[in-house]
């Protein structure tokens, strides 16, 4: 994956440890995660960072720090910080594996349009990798996801099983060009 990625107001960036407060605050956010039972703590946080770090390097592929620019508008007090995450991540469904664009935001900076942002420069990333086409599992109900996937232009297919829960199954097809050496042999199945 080639990162950093710059946008106007973000930057997508491999995850380190050292982010692991500004992850807390966003993962362990029950607004956030919603649909897990209890919000993460600093244990369950620093485990998923430990994972996303790994997960990353050994496949070139997988989840990204979603950090606000210090010279972007926007409030202040999240300037230079890790607002969020974004991810493309292998997923066996369907008996083939597909890759997955995810993304999550702090829950006070929802409807700002972050997570388009960071969603687009990802599936432009995915693109120039030669990625023919992603797909979104989303939950029933969550608002905030389905319009950061329209705005995507992932299309809603129907409703699936995944993770032991329905999800609507979103994809785009992305028209992808095949650059030299753009696919990575490292990005294998990451079912979870």
């Amino acid at each position: 994956m080639t990162l950093p990625v710059l946008t106007e107001r973000l930057v997508v960036r491999e995850y380190t440890m050292s982010d692991l407060d500004d992850v807390l605050a966003v993962i362990g956010d029950a607004r956030v995660f919603w649909w897990r039972a209890r919000p993460y703590g600093r244990v369950g946080a620093r485990a998923w960072l430990d994972e996303a770090i790994t997960f990353a390097r050994e496949h070139d592929i997988g989840r990204y720090a979603v950090q606000l620019r210090d010279s972007a508008a926007g409030p202040s007090a999240y300037r230079g910080r890790v607002i969020g995450g974004v991810s493309l991540l292998p997923r066996e469904f369907d008996g083939r594996v597909e890759v997955e664009i995810g993304w999550h935001m702090a829950g006070d900076l929802w409807g700002r349009g972050y997570a388009t942002e960071a969603g687009a420069a990802l599936m432009r990333e995915a693109r120039r990798r030669g990625l023919r086409r992603l797909v979104s599992f989303i939950m029933p109900g969550n608002v905030q996801s389905r319009r950061v996937a329209e705005k995507l232009g992932l299309r809603l297919e129907g409703e699936v099983q995944w993770a032991s829960r329905p999800h609507e199954l979103w994809r785009v097809e992305l028209g992808a060009r095949q650059e030299s050496g753009a696919t990575s042999s490292r990005a294998g199945k990451y079912v979870r």
